[in-house]
C-alpha cells in the first residue's frame, strides 16, 4: 500500500491566490487611476480673522493683550499676532413662559471677547492656513494659547484680507 503524500499547494490555490492578485492590480493601477491635481498655492498674503471667546471673566479678558502671539492648544503651532481686542457684555438669553417672549439679559460676572487676529496665509483651492500650518476654518471650534492663559470654548468668526 502506498500513501500519497498531500502537497502543500494545489493548483486550484495557486489560481486563486493569482486571480486575487491580478484583481488588485487592475484595482490599483488601472480602476483607481486617478489623476494628481495640483492646486493653485498663494503665499505670504497677510489677512486678518475674528475669534469670539464667549462667557468669559472680565481677569480672563484682561490677560489678552495686544502683540500677543497665538499658539494651537494641541500642538502648539502658531496661529498669528493680537492686533485687536473687543470686550462687549455677555448676554444670556431668557425665555419667559407666561408671556412667550425671549429677551437677553446682562450677565455683569461675565463677557464676550472678540480678538483680531492677524496672520501670514498659505491659501489652497480649499483651505485657508494660518502661518502655513494650522487649518482655521470659519466657525470652527479653536483651542489657543498666549503668554499666561489658554482658551478652549472660541469660535473662528470668519476672515478678513490684510
Amino acid at each position: 500500500m502506498t500513501e500519497k503524500k498531500r502537497r502543500l499547494f494545489n493548483g486550484f490555490d495557486v489560481a486563486v491566490v493569482l486571480l486575487i492578485a491580478l484583481g488588485a492590480f487592475l484595482w490599483f493601477f488601472v480602476i483607481n487611476n486617478t489623476p494628481v491635481v495640483e492646486t493653485e498655492t498663494f503665499a505670504g498674503d497677510t489677512a486678518i480673522y475674528f475669534i469670539e471667546v464667549p462667557e468669559i471673566t472680565p481677569e480672563q479678558a484682561d490677560a489678552v493683550q495686544i502683540g500677543d502671539n497665538l499658539l494651537e492648544g494641541a500642538q502648539h503651532i502658531p496661529i498669528g499676532r493680537v492686533v485687536g481686542i473687543e470686550i462687549s457684555p455677555f448676554e444670556l438669553r431668557v425665555e419667559c413662559e407666561e408671556t412667550q417672549t425671549i429677551r437677553f439679559d446682562d450677565v455683569p460676572t461675565r463677557v464676550t471677547m472678540i480678538i483680531s487676529v492677524e496672520t501670514q496665509v498659505v491659501e489652497t483651492e480649499r483651505d485657508i492656513f494660518a502661518e502655513g500650518q494650522y487649518s482655521v476654518k470659519g466657525g470652527a471650534r479653536i483651542v489657543f494659547t498666549g503668554p499666561g492663559y489658554a482658551f478652549g470654548n472660541a469660535f473662528v468668526l470668519g476672515w478678513e484680507r490684510g
